[in-house]
């Protein structure tokens, strides 16, 4: 999906280079869905491959109609140099949100890992920013307000220990319908 105020095909961006040291195992993946994978428990972060460092045109952050809006950049930045032989040391995974407005990249998260466990930490991140906010069909403010229309409805005939009794329970069924998702 292009953004609402289309980029000029002459504006160019150049994508992040993290590594600390050339020849390093490094990449950057212009994401387009993220989703758990049921086998490995961690996240595949489906997109194009890039070269870290690459300038772009713009217009190339979007490189089909199903990217999103505000493009997201995953770059494997290659080793963190802690760790030498076997095992490995581990590399530094950063995501990468693209703020058209300031024209850079914004670092939204890292991990580092040996194995694919970074994809944990990044995975719920990058799914957040990838989908679109889901739109809200309930006025909070006013179905509060007529919850507590109810409630002081029902506490009125009653004296102060009993209203006490009825709001305790009423905090618990709450808490409890909170924490239940």
């Amino acid at each position: 999906m292009l953004p609402q105020s289309q980029p000029q095909a002459a504006a160019t961006v150049r994508l992040p280079r993290s590594a600390s040291r050339r020849g390093q195992v490094t990449y950057c993946k212009l994401l387009r869905a993220a989703r758990p994978n049921r086998t490995s428990g961690g996240w595949d972060l489906d997109g194009e491959l890039l070269r870290p460092g690459a300038t772009l045109k713009e217009c190339e952050l979007w490189p089909a109609a199903d990217y999103p809006e505000v493009p997201l950049l995953l770059e494997c930045a290659g080793s963190d140099g802690s760790g030498w032989g076997h095992p490995r040391a581990p590399c530094v995974y950063i995501l990468w949100r693209w703020e058209q407005a300031a024209g850079a990249w914004r670092e939204l998260a890292r991990a580092a890992s040996v194995n694919r466990d970074w994809t944990e930490d990044l995975g719920p991140i990058a799914k957040r920013q990838l989908e679109p906010p889901r739109p809200v069909l309930v006025d909070p403010r006013a179905a509060v307000g007529r919850m507590m229309a109810t409630l002081e409805h029902e506490l009125e005939p009653l004296d102060r220990q009993a209203q006490r009794v009825v709001l305790l329970a009423a905090y618990d069924q709450v808490a409890a319908r909170v924490v239940e998702g």
